[in-house]
């Protein structure tokens, strides 16, 4: 009985210590993909937070975010693949215009930031083409958080 007692303890335990810890915005330490807009006749905004975890961020004044439902992890991990694979850690574009687009990638204050909208620079189609795919999958996690 003792054995089985503390067979359901371990496994317990790796359970909850197998689980995906939460992270806060104010807190955490890692990288971030960070992608929206701002903008336009109302001059809306919209900006989403991504962590490497998978935990999703979003803000409809560019700074007070709450958290939404997850990406899944391994989406997650692909997305800041996606980032370096495809060069925009190299690239610079920065022309904002009526209404910008933006990701940015990075730590702290480190971030790698690509703008566009205006009319001085034409983005890379596989740029927005990323930024379409982050957005539509923010978009289906919108849900917030409980």
């Amino acid at each position: 009985m003792k054995q089985l007692n503390l067979a359901i303890l371990l496994s317990l335990l790796c359970i909850v210590s197998c689980k995906t810890q939460k992270e806060s915005l104010e807190t955490y330490e890692g990288m971030i993909l960070e992608f929206g807009n701002s903008g336009g006749f109302t001059g809306t905004i919209d900006c989403y937070k991504l962590m490497e975890n998978g935990q999703l961020f979003k803000s409809t004044d560019g700074s007070n975010f709450m958290e939404i439902q997850a990406l899944k992890k391994d989406l997650a991990k692909q997305m800041f693949q996606n980032f370096e694979t495809l060069g925009f850690n190299e690239m610079r574009i920065n022309d904002p215009g009526n209404m910008t687009f933006y990701v940015s990638m990075g730590q702290g204050k480190r971030m790698q930031t690509l703008k566009w909208g205006g009319t001085s620079q034409v983005p890379d189609p596989n740029l927005k083409r990323f930024y379409t795919n982050l957005f539509k999958l923010a978009k289906q996690s919108s849900n917030p958080v409980k």
